[in-house]
């Protein structure tokens, strides 16, 4: 069974993984700004590199970050226990009242 502290940190490691999304952003706003200054041809080199990365870190939008995270409960939930649609009472009943 999950306790408390072990939750917390599997939340608290979606919150990091976040903040390494936002922080990369950040980053990315930064390039582009900068991009901004240099002569055309080096710019759109820039900005097309810029596309690249961004594709390869996928989504920074933190509803579409939040809807696909899983909890411990979701992402390891033995197959045995997930027939005939008890998935959902089983992810109940494993939780601490």
């Amino acid at each position: 069974m999950l306790q408390w502290g072990k939750r917390c940190f599997v939340s608290a490691k979606a919150i990091e993984q976040w903040a390494w999304v936002v922080s990369l952003e950040q980053f990315f706003a930064g390039v582009q700004s900068r991009a901004q200054d240099l002569p055309e041809e080096q710019r759109q080199e820039v900005l097309n590199r810029l596309e690249l990365a961004r594709e390869f870190v996928g989504t920074q939008d933190p509803l579409e970050f939040f809807r696909a995270w899983k909890t411990p409960v979701e992402r390891y939930l033995p197959l045995s226990m997930q027939k005939d649609g008890s998935k959902i009472s089983v992810m109940h009943s494993l939780l601490p009242l």
